[in-house]
């Protein structure tokens, strides 16, 4: 297969991996639905368990952690999300050294609650200011105040006993998590569910329970 049929089969596989899981192939295109996002795949127009059957695969399988990658963010697949912040390594960090497990380890280490100061300075709190500037929001919330709102009942939720607070954007604690194979490795991106993987991997678990689309796609620096 030449270079230009490759890249031509690339494209397409996307194109039909993100319509399927109602991803968004650009930034400008996050704004032209206006149906709240309460899951990254849902659809109000289909039925939930018709909605189950198209996007993943029946049951659950147990990955490991370092077999994740942060893959999708804020309703765009790993390349549009690289395109519009010209860094390719966020869909590509492993979940072992994402942001949000960074913080949760730092919190941790602190054995006290962060200073307001520590959260703004970590690569979280850089992380979701990159939402927001592209989106608008980060889990609903847009001002610094509410920002730091949200990290701390993510700290909470993690380190603590207190419930999990999703505004927008941000789909259920109880919900699965759902990922996504990259061609030609043994990765997965994550299309949904950052938060749960991340306290999964603080609170030490090896083996992580998500459930697999049935399409793939490649991320940056992991295209087949």
């Amino acid at each position: 297969m030449n270079e230009t049929l490759r890249s031509r089969v690339r494209a397409l596989r996307r194109t039909v991996f993100c319509r399927s899981l109602g991803l968004k192939e650009s930034a400008s295109a996050l704004h032209q639905n206006t149906a709240p996002r309460r899951h990254v795949y849902w659809n109000p127009r289909v039925p939930t368990w018709l909605t189950s059957l198209l996007l993943h695969r029946p049951g659950f399988v147990a990955l490991a952690p370092e077999s994740l990658l942060m893959g999708c963010q804020i309703g765009l697949d790993p390349v549009a999300f690289a395109k519009v912040t010209r860094d390719p390594w966020y869909g590509s960090t492993p979940m072992l050294k994402s942001p949000h497990v960074e913080l949760l380890e730092s919190a941790m280490n602190a054995d006290r609650a962060l200073t307001d100061a520590e959260i703004m300075s970590s690569n979280y709190w850089s992380f979701a200011q990159v939402n927001v500037k592209i989106s608008g929001e980060f889990f609903g919330m847009r001002s610094e105040q509410e920002l730091l709102q949200v990290v701390r009942n993510f700290l909470d939720w993690v380190l603590g006993d207190t419930a999990r607070v999703t505004i927008l954007g941000g789909s259920g604690v109880e919900d699965a998590i759902l990922v996504a194979r990259v061609p030609s490795s043994s990765l997965f991106q994550i299309v949904d569910g950052h938060h749960r993987v991340a306290a999964a991997i603080t609170h030490g678990q090896t083996l992580i329970r998500v459930r697999r689309t049935w399409l793939s796609t490649g991320v940056p620096l992991h295209e087949e």
